[in-house]
């Protein structure tokens, strides 16, 4: 494991979860996958879209080699799949620092992974990003433990699942998308599946 965090070999694995977002894909995906820095992956994992968001993907995989596609099994269907897909996204990232994000969150900078790449450090190995619909600029709130972010994630997990439509229509978040290390993946996804909010 690398664990040398200077700018010049910070690594990124993005992942994100799809579902029935072709249109979205189209326009946000090239942006993210043309962003000006080396070191990053694109993990897309598709959460049994029925549009034509694997076509999409084909197309866009030929052109950029560090994007990489996969999916959630079929008999997982019924059940709600953001957690288990961004489980399996974990799984196959390379790198030391893993980025949960979804397509409606992909800032308009071109330069926004070298921005955090500056932030990232052994002492905060989990930032929360939220970024400014107005100016486009992102504020990051940073955690030397993982377990002081149990409550916001959990929290702003539950009600993207419950207000999806209106999440999508710019619902106030507290964050749009988690940057953590890679050794901590897992702990920060068992904050997805919190459910007795008042316990926490």
């Amino acid at each position: 494991m690398n664990t040398d965090t200077s700018k010049d070999t910070i690594k990124f694995s993005l992942v994100m979860a799809i579902h029935d977002q072709t249109e979205l894909l189209r326009r946000e995906l090239p942006r993210l996958l043309s962003q000006e820095y080396d070191s990053f992956e694109v993990i897309v994992i598709d959460e049994h879209s029925t549009e034509e968001t694997a076509d999409v993907l084909e197309q866009l995989k030929a052109e950029h080699p560090h994007l990489y596609s996969t999916f959630v099994p079929q008999y997982h269907f019924q059940r709600d799949t953001r957690r288990l897909a961004f489980t399996i996204g974990a799984k196959a990232a390379k790198n030391e620092w893993v980025i949960f994000i979804d397509a409606e969150s992909i800032p308009a900078s071109d330069t926004w992974l070298s921005e955090l790449a500056d932030n990232c450090s052994e002492e905060n190995p989990l930032m929360l990003a939220y970024v400014k619909q107005k100016t486009g600029d992102i504020r990051l709130t940073c955690y030397d433990n993982i377990n002081d972010a149990r409550r916001i994630v959990s929290k702003t997990e539950h009600r993207r699942k419950q207000d999806k439509r209106q999440w999508l229509r710019g619902l106030k978040h507290e964050y749009d998308f988690i940057i953590v290390r890679s050794c901590y993946v897992h702990e920060i996804l068992k904050f997805f599946e919190t459910t007795k909010l008042q316990r926490l």
